[in-house]
């Protein structure tokens, strides 16, 4: 059995400092400000039609008697996340396993947190920085080269999916959590290093050291945040939950997807965009 769908998973978790918060537990401030800035946009944003919400709806009740996660898949390309979702600055990965590197692992235990696979996996490309910065981007650790690479060209993610299907083959929404806490906190290792190398070269500035992991099945979808709290502690919780049947929960899904790309290919990328810029800098000034 997959150590992800054991009942004593989560023990694995702690003791490699990924905690799960409980839902209505307050968040740090500035983890809360971060996700009421990334909701507060969703009614700007594009909203899928009444007619076409209807017509994913009929394909739900379709599902439900009877599919697989492959079903699920294509269900969630065609309605929430079709080819090119989020635009061009965005590359996103499937069923691609994650640096083992950006896996949460403290040495001192035998138990491991399992290597995400994720299903959907959401980063940038390096065609969206500019040479100087991908450089700087290669480099961010001593000893590990291209550190922020979590998957084939994919960098520095944010947004990881994990498809189930509760019809049929059993698919658990519990076990798609779990699956998503090693992904995201594989995410936030990531950015974490640039953070430290610009801790190093004197700036205050941070990027948002928060990203965001989708568990859907046929039924039901929850959408969670993960974030980091001093040196080695990831804490992932729950945002919001989704009837998939009901329109206007499925569209408030859409939103909430729409809003996180959005936030991914904008603010998020100009934070990176920065922080390469400001580390070349100082280490040019250094030499």
């Amino acid at each position: 059995m997959e150590r992800v769908k054991d009942p004593d998973y989560h023990d694995d978790l702690q003791l490699n400092y990924v905690f799960f918060r409980h839902p209505q537990e307050q968040p740090p401030n500035t983890v809360a400000a971060h996700v009421a800035r990334i909701s507060s946009k969703m009614p700007r944003l594009p909203k899928l039609s009444p007619e076409i919400v209807a017509k994913a709806i009929y394909e739900l009740d379709t599902l439900g008697l009877g599919c697989n996660e492959g079903d699920i898949r294509k269900f969630c390309n065609t309605y929430l996340f079709p080819k090119g979702a989020g635009g061009r600055r965005l590359l996103s990965s499937e069923n691609t396993n994650i640096a083992r590197h950006l896996v949460p692992n403290n040495p001192v235990v035998r138990s491991v947190v399992s290597r995400p696979r994720p299903e959907l996996l959401y980063g940038y490309p390096t065609t969206d920085f500019a040479w100087d910065q991908s450089i700087t981007l290669s480099n961010l650790h001593p000893q590990i080269n291209n550190y922020a690479k979590a998957a084939t060209k994919l960098f520095l993610p944010f947004f990881t999916v994990e498809f189930k299907a509760a019809a049929g083959t059993g698919g658990s929404l519990w076990v798609a959590a779990n699956q998503c806490a090693g992904a995201s906190a594989a995410c936030i290792k990531a950015v974490n290093q640039v953070n430290t190398r610009l801790g190093d070269a004197g700036c205050i500035r941070r990027i948002h050291n928060v990203c965001y992991s989708l568990a859907i099945d046929n039924n039901l979808a929850q959408l969670f945040k993960k974030d980091k709290e001093g040196n080695l502690s990831f804490y992932i919780q729950r945002v919001d939950c989704f009837l998939l049947l009901n329109p206007e929960q499925f569209s408030r899904l859409h939103q909430w997807a729409m809003a996180i790309l959005h936030w991914g290919q904008g603010e998020r990328l100009r934070q990176i965009r920065f922080a390469l810029d400001y580390i070349q800098s100082e280490q040019q000034m250094a030499e």
